[in-house]
């Protein structure tokens, strides 16, 4: 795994706000949707395989 420094995110942030200006907000909503969705995917996934180990 990676990690980044307070000021290697400080930078991204900076780039992002440069880059993206005010559809920065717009975009991280999206992302948030975005994983959600994913997470609650994975949840289901792990359940149901879960359920099928369960049963046999």
């Amino acid at each position: 795994m990676f990690s980044l420094s307070p000021v290697e995110l400080l930078v991204i942030g900076i780039v992002a706000v440069l880059l993206f200006g005010g559809n920065l907000p717009q975009m991280a909503h999206q992302a948030g949707v975005w994983f959600r969705r994913v997470k609650r995917t994975l949840q289901d996934i792990q359940s149901d395989v879960e359920d099928h180990l369960n049963r046999s």
